[in-house]
């Protein structure tokens, strides 16, 4: 495999698995929200 070749296939795996790991932050940042709602009773 050439460097340019590999260098492509990364940047494909990383724009891929971009949305994925933002969708992952997102569920954890509702459920950590979901969490203290709870603590206060509501």
């Amino acid at each position: 495999m050439t460097k340019g070749l590999l260098a492509a296939y990364i940047a494909g795996l990383v724009v891929l698995a971009l949305p994925v790991i933002a969708m992952e932050l997102q569920i954890r940042r509702l459920r950590r929200i979901y969490d203290e709602l709870r603590e206060r009773g509501l």
